[in-house]
């Protein structure tokens, strides 16, 4: 076989293999809006875990204080 036809059907398989898994890559990595949305929900759900535990060791009364110090209003005027 000629030596320089070899590299070319070797550069080329690898190319196709090369742009495949790049699309597939692609096709299957979240969006950042998606990582977002993860993050948030991760975070009220550790919150809402905290509480829990909160109310197990201290009592309702205390998981339900800190509630009321981190609800944050805003002012309508």
């Amino acid at each position: 076989m000629n030596p320089l036809w070899l590299l070319t059907k070797t550069a080329g398989i690898a190319l196709i293999t090369i742009g495949g898994t790049s699309l597939l890559i692609k096709k299957l990595a979240p969006k950042p809006s998606d990582l977002f949305a993860g993050a948030v929900h991760f975070r009220r759900g550790m919150e809402e875990f905290q509480k829990g535990f909160t109310s197990v060791i201290f009592g309702a009364d205390r998981a339900l204080e800190g509630k009321a110090k981190t609800v944050n209003k805003i002012p309508i005027e």
